[in-house]
């Protein structure tokens, strides 16, 4: 008997909400993922990266917030996790 695994536990960054919706929709429709936010500034990355059990982060590398910003995120996640 194999063991019932628990979802992927997914987080959506992107400038267009339009396509984290999209992207959320398509893996919401296998049943190994979940995707329990979907975002666009780093300000809401950051927050859902404290308040959720994530597995993955998808961020774009530009978000709402101007270019690159989706990197500055990606950092200030880092920092905050080796703390």
């Amino acid at each position: 008997m194999t063991p019932k695994r628990s979802p992927i536990s997914v987080l959506i960054a992107s400038a267009n909400a339009m396509a984290g919706e999209l992207l959320s929709g398509a893996l919401n429709r296998h049943s190994h993922f979940r995707v329990v936010a979907s975002v666009t500034t780093s300000r809401e990355v950051l927050e859902a990266a404290q308040s959720l059990e994530l597995d993955v982060a998808l961020i774009s590398a530009t978000l709402a917030d101007g270019p690159l910003s989706g990197y500055r995120a990606l950092r200030q996640m880092h920092g905050g996790l080796r703390r």
